[in-house]
This record gives structure tokens, C-alpha cells and sequence, in this order.
């Protein structure tokens, strides 16, 4: 009867023991040495890997209210990763987020952060590297967002993958001779028709400039009876474009398979082609319920994005010039047009020829020696844009052609910033709305943007993109 009650008795206490263990068992989880401070990402953003430990399942997900990253790898079952996609930051401000990994009852967090940008730091606004792509586009400054639009790393990483594929999203070509071209003179009634349907814009038409806020104004001085001109004389170097039409559809396609993480056993970058912020705001006015929802969206897009994104851009140097010709010595005494402008400027003061064509040389410097001309130079050597500066400043036109040489010759395109002697001097830019797909969102979009522009008065604009194909 003893032993009955003694084996009875350990029974117990065996089955005590194991209840207490299976009860006191917890979830293992870690994450790598590397990232338990946190990530600080680069300002130019990317993608970034959090290795996780555990034994058991697990989720991950993004603090509440953070669109300006995303994760990829959000679950798992035992030892997995989790990859974050950082937007780049060029708001002007540093951000903060946190990635919470859970575990059972057990939660690991890593911090992620972006600092405060300085426009001196080399990644903050490389010109060489980042050639303006992607940007959101405010027409009514002419001047370049604080959003970018497409993924340029995701695209690298694509094209790594699968050239053959993805080849063609980005494509940025070296312009190695010395030729000039791309000069635009017209008045200020033409400049509707300069913008056109082409959408194609010098940054520094009318003195303006990619990144400052001068809104373009210009009459004509009918009571003095001057005509104002605007001369553009362009040096490219670089021509870059980003083809947004096979991005939306790589990524549309993403969109239709499903929205999976992985495709064929590795990461589907395609869901990575938009940035995080762009891509929460098109999804957001896309599954609006109603107009009053779509209204809110659409001024979010309008605030974020702009009107526009650049498609396209021209690195290299340009002289822009402000002529105030009198239209009576104009018309009576010289007799031109503007196409004679034109080739008196390219064929005269700006040929790179070392046969400049006489009569056009003295035809341009007759044109400036009877106008109030403004010059403006962007690109090139301090040393060598001065001395242009200097002799049109001086009026020593005759000096022109060969200091214009020189200046050409001092562009030199380079990823170092201190190297870098070009700038941004044209740009491509598509209506906004082309982003979503035809239907409802993308209408309402359209009609939004138009308004918004009609609101500015800037009809030229409005004629521009009410063109533009849906």
C-alpha cells in the first residue's frame, strides 16, 4: 500500500514539473549584434537587412504612421530576416521609426533613423550621381520637390538581376564632343508655344533655376517700345532619362501577381520600383470610396509631388541671356526676326568653329550693343565663367567667342561634388497623373492638377498639360 501511494505520489510531482516547464518555456529572440543599436540609413535611403533568432514563429511590422519606409520579410518560422526599404530623404528634416519584432510575449525593437540633411554633406544633393531623377516637379516655380518618386537603387538592383529584362528603365549617356546646342531665343508672348506640348524646360529660362523658388514673370514695355528676349545657349554633357511607362508596368504587374515578397525564390524588387511615400499616397486616392476622399488624397499628392516628376535631365553649362532690344531700331534699322536672333547668336558670338562667320558675329554683337542684357552663367570653372561674366558685363563682345571656348572646355562631369563643374540645365517633366492606371483616381487626378494650375493664372501651363495624352 506504501509503494501504491509512493509511486502515486511521483506521479505527481512528475507531471507538477512538467506543467511548470512547458509553462516557464519562452520564445528565443534575437536580432544581430550589427543592428541592435539601430539603422541609421543614408539619405539617399536603401535597402537594409535586420537578421532575426528565434525558435518560433514571428511578425515584424513598422510603428504606426511611417510610409516613408516598408518591410519585406515580415514574418517568419524560426531564424529568418527582414529587409527595411528607406526612402530618400531630402525633406530638409531628419525622421525616426521603429521596426517591433514579436515573438510570443517577447518584442525586440530596432530603431531607424535618417539624420537632418546638410546641403554641404556629398550625399545630400550630388548632381553628377543623382541627376535630379524621379523628383516631383512644382511648375508654377520652376523648381525641383523635396520628394523623389522612383526608386533609383531598386532599379539598380533590377537591372543586376536581370539586364536583358530591366536594361532599359535608366539610361544616362556621355556627350563627348564640344558641340553647342539647343539655343532658344524668343519674346515673352511666344513663351507658350516655347513650353509646348513637349514639355521640355530650361531650368535657367528667364533666370530660374532647378531648386529655387522665382517664379517666372515677363512683359512686354509697350510705353518705352522694348521687346524682351530670352537667349538659352546650351552646353549638354549628360543626357539621363528614366523610363517611367516600363517602370509602372513592372510594377503594375508586381501589383497584379499578388504583391508576394519573393518571385522565383529571391526578392521581388519590383514592389520597390515607387518609393514608399508616393507609393502610399497613389494607393490611398486609388482605393478612395468617394470624392470627397479622392479630394483629400489628391491635394496630398499635390503637396507631396507637385504637378509634375522629372522624367529627363541635361547636365552641362548654359548662358542664359535677358535682352531688352528697342523695337523700333529692331524693326526699322536691323530688320530682324527671331529666327535671325537665332543664328546671329549660335553662328556668331557662341561657335565653337574657329571660322566664325563675320557678318553673324558683328550682326549678334550689334544686337547686344543695342539692348540692356542680363547674362547669367551656370556651370563651368569659377575662373572661366567669370571671364565670360566679365566681358559681357564690359561689353567686350568681340572677346565672347573665344572666352565662350574656354568655358565650354572647363565642364567636366564627375560624382565629386568638388570635381562636378556642371549643372542641371534642362529638364523633361510628365503630369503627375500618369502615375496611376486609367480610371476613376487617375481622371479625378487630372481634373485636380488642372484647377490647381488654373488657380495660378499660368494659362500656358494649363494648355501644356490639358494636351498631354491621358
Amino acid at each position: 500500500m506504501k509503494k501504491i501511494f509512493y509511486l502515486m505520489a511521483m506521479a505527481i510531482v512528475a507531471s507538477t514539473f512538467t506543467a511548470c516547464s512547458d509553462d516557464d518555456s519562452e520564445a528565443i529572440l534575437s536580432i544581430d549584434p550589427s543592428v541592435s543599436e539601430g539603422i541609421v540609413a543614408e539619405l539617399d535611403g536603401g535597402f537594409y537587412e535586420i537578421p532575426v533568432t528565434t525558435d518560433q514563429s514571428w511578425t515584424a511590422r513598422l510603428e504606426d504612421g511611417c510610409i516613408w519606409a516598408s518591410l519585406s520579410g515580415a514574418k517568419g518560422e524560426g531564424s529568418g530576416s527582414i529587409e527595411v526599404c528607406v526612402d530618400a530623404n531630402y525633406t530638409g528634416t531628419g525622421r525616426k521609426t521603429n521596426v517591433l519584432i514579436t515573438s510570443g510575449d517577447k518584442v525586440v525593437i530596432v530603431p531607424i533613423s535618417q539624420r537632418t540633411p546638410d546641403e554641404n554633406d556629398d550625399d545630400f544633393y550630388n548632381i553628377a550621381s543623382n541627376k535630379g531623377l524621379g523628383y516631383g516637379f512644382d511648375l508654377s516655380s520652376f523648381s525641383n520637390g523635396s520628394t523623389m518618386i522612383f526608386n533609383l537603387k531598386a532599379i539598380q538592383i533590377l537591372v543586376e538581376q536581370d539586364d536583358v529584362e530591366y536594361e532599359g528603365l535608366f539610361t544616362s549617356d556621355v556627350l563627348h564632343n564640344l558641340k553647342t546646342d539647343d539655343i532658344n531665343v524668343d519674346s515673352v508672348e511666344e513663351k507658350a508655344d516655347t513650353l509646348g506640348v513637349s514639355l521640355r524646360m530650361n531650368i535657367n529660362y528667364g533666370l530660374f533655376h532647378l531648386g529655387v523658388k522665382a517664379k517666372y514673370e515677363g512683359t512686354e514695355d509697350r510705353k518705352t517700345y522694348s521687346k524682351l528676349y530670352k537667349v538659352v545657349q546650351s552646353a549638354p554633357k549628360l543626357e539621363s532619362k528614366i523610363n517611367y511607362n516600363e517602370i509602372l508596368t513592372h510594377y503594375r504587374n508586381w501589383v497584379a501577381s499578388g504583391r508576394s515578397d519573393n518571385q522565383g525564390g529571391k526578392k521581388d524588387y519590383r514592389k520597390n520600383l515607387l518609393q514608399n511615400t508616393p507609393k502610399a499616397l497613389l494607393d490611398s486616392i486609388s482605393q478612395a470610396k468617394d470624392e470627397n476622399a479622392m479630394k483629400q488624397w489628391a491635394q496630398a499628392i499635390y503637396s507631396t509631388l507637385g504637378p509634375a516628376f522629372i522624367s529627363g535631365t541635361t547636365l552641362g553649362g548654359s548662358v542664359a541671356m535677358q535682352l531688352y532690344i528697342d523695337s523700333v531700331y529692331h524693326k526699322e534699322a536691323m530688320n530682324l526676326d527671331t529666327a535671325e536672333v537665332d543664328v546671329a547668336f549660335k553662328s556668331g558670338l557662341f561657335s565653337l568653329d574657329a571660322k566664325v562667320n563675320v557678318e553673324y558675329k558683328k550682326k549678334a554683337t550689334e544686337i547686344l550693343n543695342h539692348a540692356n542684357c542680363n547674362v547669367d552663367i551656370r556651370g563651368g570653372s569659377g575662373p572661366t565663367s567669370s571671364a565670360l561674366g566679365s566681358a559681357f558685363k564690359a561689353k567686350q563682345y568681340e572677346r565672347l567667342d573665344s572666352l565662350y571656348k574656354n568655358w565650354v572646355e572647363s565642364l567636366i562631369l564627375d560624382n565629386d561634388k568638388n570635381k562636378n563643374t556642371t549643372s542641371i540645365i534642362a529638364v523633361d517633366v510628365v503630369p503627375i497623373w500618369v502615375l496611376l492606371n486609367v480610371g476613376s483616381a487617375r481622371q479625378y487626378l487630372r481634373k485636380f492638377v488642372l484647377e490647381q494650375l488654373e488657380a495660378t493664372g499660368n494659362r500656358q501651363l494649363i494648355n501644356s498639360f490639358d494636351k498631354y495624352p491621358y
